[in-house]
């Protein structure tokens, strides 16, 4: 799916719920890694990016170190126009500053997930009426349901890794006869089999230069 696929399933949560919250803040790296189908390397063997985004109904806030976005990303996000499905990219260290603006007008209603919003977001989201919580925000309990088309690429990965497996298998009955083997070069071997086999995939993924 699309990233404007899931804003606008996430947006509907949203609009159904009966706490009729205005924005959504996300502050789980993951949650912003997958509702915009981006990965990053700010995090050392880990594929997500430094990032908070604030999801209103008709505007989308993505805090991010704006000094490392490219012009590809930019295009990617429509971050060029103010529209409902265009991304307004700001300064990571600004999230404060604007989620306290954003709590100012008279309407805001902010829902977060208490299990992953740090207290010095929480404590901005004041009084008590403008704060809608959950153990777990609706792009957690979303991404971690499959659809039929997410489950069979799931299937058609683990298959693409069973052949660098089974790659490493035969490769270690030659090598581990003559003596020399270690593993770091097993290690090493079994990457340069996975970076082959999963070539294609990877190039689906639009990643995050950072």
């Amino acid at each position: 799916r699309t990233w404007q696929m899931k804003v606008d399933q996430i947006r509907s949560l949203m609009t159904s719920n009966p706490y009729k919250p205005t924005a959504l803040l996300l502050s789980a790296l993951d949650e912003t890694a997958w509702l915009f189908n981006l990965r990053g390397n700010d995090i050392p063997y880990n594929p997500f990016f430094y990032s908070y985004t604030l999801l209103t109904l008709d505007e989308i806030w993505l805090f991010v170190h704006t000094n490392r976005v490219t012009e590809d990303l930019k295009e990617y996000l429509t971050a060029s126009c103010t529209g409902p499905l265009c991304v307004q990219l700001k300064s990571y260290g600004s999230v404060r500053q604007n989620l306290t603006t954003y709590v100012a007008r008279p309407e805001a209603k902010v829902w977060i997930g208490t299990e992953y919003t740090n207290y010095a977001l929480y404590e901005i989201i004041t009084p008590q009426e403008k704060l809608m919580t959950s153990s777990y925000s609706p792009v957690l309990t979303t991404k971690a349901v499959k659809d039929e088309t997410e489950e069979r690429i799931l299937r058609e990965a683990h298959v693409r890794d069973a052949v660098a497996v089974i790659q490493l298998l035969m490769w270690l009955e030659k090598a581990v006869p003559q003596g020399n083997l270690t593993e770091l070069r097993a290690a090493e071997y079994v990457n340069n089999c996975r970076r082959w086999v999963h070539k294609s995939s990877y190039n689906q993924m639009f990643t995050y230069a950072l």
